[in-house]
């Protein structure tokens, strides 16, 4: 728009514009401004202090709560006096090869160590293949388990199901993983029919150095299985 003809419209706004159009004092300062402004607008330093003569009903202020939590009751508890249970217990361990190996109707019972250079000491056809003799300057240490079929009927035991590793630990020392043996009658290994009434023995053997495998106070076994991580003192 032209600056004279702004000028114009804004010196018949300030002098004549009331004989035709009558405004408030509040519309005559606001018209004043828009005129101001279009002349002004483009400079940096101007303000505008032009307000809405239509106001907008204001919004509704919104408080936020904070978030907390249950009211306590009389008692001090939470959840409407009903108090919070938490399950503290602990599930049952095994107490021995019985319990972990879990066998309706076999026992395992602990039956005894032995020390030798050679296991089984002697070959008996149709039960053992094989022996295994110990490393130069070395025992075996034989740890041995009778597993007693108490039921009435045959049991088919296959320990490979478990998934055994076996450690065995004497005297109080350090454990050491057991040799893992073509024995038919290992522990981790054993897979055949148990009869009702009967027994076999089964062994797991690891090496241990003659002097200190000469006397056999105690006996630990150490067990890692699907259900955890087990031992045994014998």
């Amino acid at each position: 728009m032209n600056k004279l003809l702004i000028l114009l419209i804004l010196t018949l706004t300030l002098t004549g514009c009331n004989n035709f159009l009558e405004v408030t004092p509040e519309q005559h300062a606001q018209i004043v401004e828009y005129s101001a402004g279009l002349l002004l607008k483009y400079d940096r330093f101007y303000e505008s202090n032009l307000t809405a003569i239509t106001l907008l009903a204001p919004k509704p202020e919104v408080i936020e709560k904070p978030e907390v939590g249950p009211e306590p009751d009389e008692e001090g508890l939470e959840n409407g006096g009903r108090p919070e249970i938490i399950d503290n217990t602990v599930p049952d361990m095994p107490r021995d090869l019985t319990e972990l190996i879990g066998v309706n109707g076999l026992e395992f019972r602990y039956s005894g160590v032995l020390v030798t250079n050679r296991y089984p000491e002697e070959v008996v056809p149709g039960e053992s293949y094989f022996g295994i003799d110990a490393s130069p300057g070395l025992n075996l240490l034989v740890v041995k388990f009778d597993v007693i079929n108490i039921s009435s009927e045959d049991i088919f035991l296959n320990m490979n199901e478990y998934d055994l590793r076996v450690g065995i630990g004497y005297n109080g020392g350090s454990f050491s993983s057991v040799l893992y043996t073509m024995l038919l009658y290992d522990l981790a290994f054993f897979k055949d029919v148990i009869p009702a009434g009967g027994t076999v023995e089964l062994s797991s053997l690891r090496e241990a150095d003659i002097a200190d495998s000469g006397e056999i106070h105690s006996v630990e076994l150490f067990i890692r299985s699907h259900k955890g991580d087990f031992s045994f003192n014998f």
